[in-house]
């Protein structure tokens, strides 16, 4: 099996999706014999540590917005690590000027990318977050005339927890008595205090919430204390078993990010906010598969208006039958195990 080396970051800034979707790549391959090393800028937020501690091997690199001084490092880390076959990068600040400089690297250059507007010189191109039908997007944007893409849903990369969790329709009360809250690994918009504030109320009040907060997050001691004087209200510093929580739930309050994907392989219906731009097309998209309702910006929603979204979420019981219907059918689990296969395959081509 293969070495690869994975450039993707997290931080206070951008939060800690694409290490989160990285590893629901890679810990398919290290399972099969492969081995991985994560590179990551040394800066606040990051999750050095829990890669760490989570098995992969791991090494750190200076802070740069240069993207060729950047590659320079990586490759100085690809190569102190003893070198690699394959190279997957999952970043937003980094693109074809990047990828240039590792051609001459390694045999196969991957890249994730979720929103269609940068350049690429990669040999691998993945986008789970767009249609099939959505391939145009990327016309003008590769390089290489022979880059493979794959586009769509079958190729959305859960964590190993999920892949492993057998499917079912959920029991769906005529009115939610469990409601997950899970808004990102740092929540930069402190959506969260918000979610805790709309909840405060009687027509809440015989609905039992667990809200998850991340150690990225600023203000977690905050949160913890906050949810203490809600009898309600369960928090979950740094929750583990994502898989066991959203299964008790009857509907989510969460963030458009990566555990998106999840929700839907779960049939947790949900009721979305947005917290970063990247987030914004995401959520328009899942609020049209029909998985998703989207309120808006966390930042631009009134607290009782979100309360009244709440309510009539948790009132639904139609709506939340459909969203589950559509995301069992929507992933199937599979996505990282298709993405390994392909890079597997390109780099025996490459090395033929």
């Amino acid at each position: 099996m293969q070495r690869v080396a994975i450039r993707a970051d997290a931080s206070t800034s951008i939060g800690t999706g694409h290490i989160f979707r990285s590893i629901a790549i890679f810990e398919g391959w290290r399972n099969q014999g492969g081995e991985c090393l994560f590179v990551c800028q040394d800066v606040p937020g990051n999750m050095i540590g829990y890669l760490s501690w989570v098995g992969f091997d791991v090494l750190a690199i200076r802070q740069t917005a240069d993207q060729r001084d950047d590659a320079a490092a990586f490759c100085d880390a690809v190569q102190q690590w003893g070198g690699a076959d394959a190279v997957w990068v999952d970043h937003y600040g980094l693109d074809a000027t990047w990828e240039n400089e590792l051609q001459s690297a390694v045999q196969v250059v991957g890249a994730m990318d979720d929103l269609a507007n940068r350049s690429h010189a990669c040999d691998l191109l993945v986008d789970s977050s767009h249609g099939t039908d959505e391939r145009h997007l990327y016309d003008g944007l590769l390089q290489k005339q022979d880059s493979l893409c794959l586009i769509g849903p079958a190729y959305v990369a859960l964590r190993k927890e999920f892949a492993e969790y057998k499917q079912e329709m959920p029991f769906h009360p005529s009115r939610a008595k469990n409601v997950v809250v899970t808004l990102g690994g740092n929540d930069p918009l402190d959506a969260s205090n918000l979610v805790l504030n709309a909840i405060d109320c009687s027509e809440l009040s015989d609905i039992a919430f667990r809200l998850t907060v991340g150690s990225a997050n600023s203000r977690a001691e905050e949160l913890l204390a906050r949810a203490e004087t809600l009898q309600n209200v369960t928090a979950l510093y740094q929750h583990e078993d994502m898989v066991g929580l959203m299964a008790w739930g009857d509907l989510c309050i969460g963030a458009g990010g990566t555990t998106s994907w999840e929700r839907c392989y779960m049939g947790l219906a949900t009721l979305g906010l947005t917290l970063a731009e990247n987030q914004s097309a995401f959520m328009t998209r899942l609020e049209q598969l029909g998985v998703a309702r989207s309120v808006g910006w966390a930042d631009r929603i009134s607290v009782s208006d979100l309360r009244a979204e709440i309510v009539d979420a948790v009132c639904d019981r139609a709506w939340r039958m459909k969203a589950s219907t559509i995301g069992l059918e929507l992933i199937d689990g599979q996505g990282a195990k298709r993405i390994i296969d392909a890079i597997v395959a390109m780099v025996h081509r490459r090395v033929a």
